[in-house]
């Protein structure tokens, strides 16, 4: 294509309309009150900065919203709301909090038409009590969200070849330089926290920068993509290139030298988590039958394997499932009855959802878990002739709790508790050895995970288990039985994988 060097806007002019393009015309913006956790000490100081760097910068008219904020984050229907009522094109919202293991801070975005957060930023820092330096490092986390956009201005005029433009030496532009004129044409979002991952764009023309104010430049078209389709509100980008440093000043790190190393990049997970662990259970067996009082065996080392996987539906909700399987040759108990070794498996499966109680606004650092759902759990040994023990299946719904917090400052070991309390409980035994009454289910463990990377941890794990019933009336089995009792204690280390 030619580029047109026309001297005035002639005859017919091209018009280039794109919807993604118009609902992402941002002039006004109203700035919520910042969040803190300490009681608005950081709120109403790091708030003005806000405003008074928007202001400073004369791309967006602001209004603020007089009323403090519960959470920074919004559902679209509310953030659309708040733009709607304010009469503006976008909500800006922000959190600082303070926690155990420093200040945590968070920049988001909202835009018509949806009201969904179109951007979000967040940054942590070590401990500080300056004022100040959260001031400064939280005005650099909003320029680095405003980066996100797949522009940096518009056109405010324009006059035969002559243009304004809404940014100036404060936003980099330097008087010689060459702007690009764009139309966004598709805007890619997270599937699951919806803010921009990617755009794309097309340019339709490009700017001689000839005078350069803080807030404003001056220049001439100097392309366009067909006759007059640079107009007033078109997006600029002012100088996004990237720069690669030369071969002499590659550094040796893992990907390169004698023994390379694949690099891979080290986003957090956003989608879930999967555990493969695999240890040793001490198990042991014991009932009370009529005609041969207590029989028990146990079993030291069985060998165990388990899997678990989280699906997060969002920060707070979250679906699970968790499978184990255990083998392992139990001594029969009754003198003279064959066989003499007992082949045994246990499993059990749970399934359940549950919500996330967030204790310092990080995912990824210290929570409590409440979940509910379904828990089964069966023993399986092998028949023998007078029956020693039999097939038995506990179950049941139930209320679970999971606390879990760091032990250091960089939130690379953590520690954590959990057991389960049953709402409904539920036993079956092959042969039946009666009417059960009394069942008793008690889940308890605790758990230490040391993170290798953002994906990937180290998991060890230490579960008891205690499943018993007593029973009343016939039974089908040659020695009725009127308590039976398991307990299963399990050792088991293994890797998470977040995705």
């Amino acid at each position: 294509m030619v580029p047109i060097l026309a001297e005035a806007q002639a005859g017919t002019q091209a018009q280039y309309l794109s919807e993604t393009d118009e609902a992402l015309r941002i002039q006004s913006v109203v700035v919520a009150p910042i969040v803190d956790n300490v009681n608005g000490i950081y709120s109403k100081p790091i708030t003005e900065k806000l405003i008074e760097q928007i202001n400073l910068e004369k791309q967006w008219f602001v209004k603020t919203l007089t009323q403090n904020q519960d959470s920074d984050f919004y559902e679209p229907d509310q953030a659309l709301k708040i733009i709607n009522s304010n009469q503006v094109d976008c909500l800006l919202s922000s959190r600082v909090l303070r926690g155990p293991n420093g200040i945590s801070l968070r920049v988001n975005l909202f835009t018509k038409p949806y009201g969904e957060a179109l951007i979000q930023e967040s940054k942590n820092l070590a401990k500080t009590d300056s004022l100040e330096e959260i001031q400064n490092e939280f005005t650099k986390l909003y320029q680095l969200a405003l980066t996100r956009l797949p522009f940096d201005g518009q056109i405010l005029s324009r006059r035969g070849l002559d243009v304004t433009l809404d940014v100036g030496s404060l936003k980099g532009v330097k008087q010689g330089q060459t702007i690009e004129v764009l139309q966004v044409l598709k805007i890619d979002r997270h599937p699951k926290h919806k803010f921009i991952i990617s755009s794309d764009k097309t340019i339709t023309g490009k700017i001689l920068i000839s005078k350069v104010e803080p807030t404003l430049s001056f220049g001439k078209v100097i392309f366009e993509k067909e006759r007059g389709v640079v107009v007033v509100g078109s997006k600029i980008i002012t100088n996004r290139s990237v720069t690669y440093a030369s071969s002499s000043a590659v550094p040796q790190d893992p990907a390169f030298g004698d023994n390379p190393k694949e690099w891979r990049d080290e986003t957090r997970p956003q989608f879930g988590r999967l555990s493969i662990l695999a240890g040793i259970g001490q198990y042991n067996q014991s009932a009370n039958l009529v005609g041969l009082n207590d029989v028990s065996a146990n079993s030291p080392t069985s060998p165990t394997i388990k899997v678990e996987g989280e699906l997060w539906l969002s920060s707070e909700w979250f679906l699970s499932v968790a499978l184990m399987q255990s083998a392992l040759t139990l001594s029969n108990p009754i003198n003279g009855d064959s066989p003499k070794n007992l082949n045994t498996t246990l499993s059990s499966y749970t399934l359940s959802g549950g919500y996330n109680w967030l204790l310092d606004q990080d995912f990824y650092g210290p929570k409590i878990q409440i979940s509910g759902g379904l828990h089964q759990w069966t023993s399986d040994p092998a028949r023998s002739t007078q029956v020693a023990f039999t097939r038995m299946q506990f179950g049941g719904m139930y209320l679970g709790f999971d606390g879990s917090f760091t032990l250091d400052p960089e939130s690379l070991w953590s520690m954590g508790t959990q057991f389960k309390f049953y709402l409904s409980k539920n036993v079956s035994d092959s042969p039946k050895s009666g009417d059960s009454s009394n069942e008793t289910i008690n889940d308890f463990g605790v758990y230490v995970r040391k993170k290798k990377s953002e994906r990937l941890s180290y998991v060890g794990r230490l579960n008891f288990e205690n499943y018993s019933s007593s029973y009343s009336g016939a039974s089908s089995r040659p020695n009725a039985a009127r308590k039976i009792s398991h307990r299963n204690q399990l050792i088991l280390l293994g890797i998470e994988y977040g995705f």
